[in-house]
């Protein structure tokens, strides 16, 4: 398992975009861009939640 993950063409050395995607095609949970720190930018997080 862990050699899969590490491999050049594991998700992980995909771009932010592709595993966002495949993070939200296999979970519907709402809170979910808060639970893996989905952010491109510190400007798209609010803090004050």
């Amino acid at each position: 398992m862990l050699n899969s993950l590490l491999a050049k063409d594991s998700l992980l050395f995909q771009p932010i975009d592709t595993l966002t995607r495949e993070l939200f095609a296999t979970n519907e949970c709402q809170y979910l861009p808060k639970l893996y720190g989905i952010y491109k930018s510190v400007d798209e997080i609010d803090f004050s939640k």
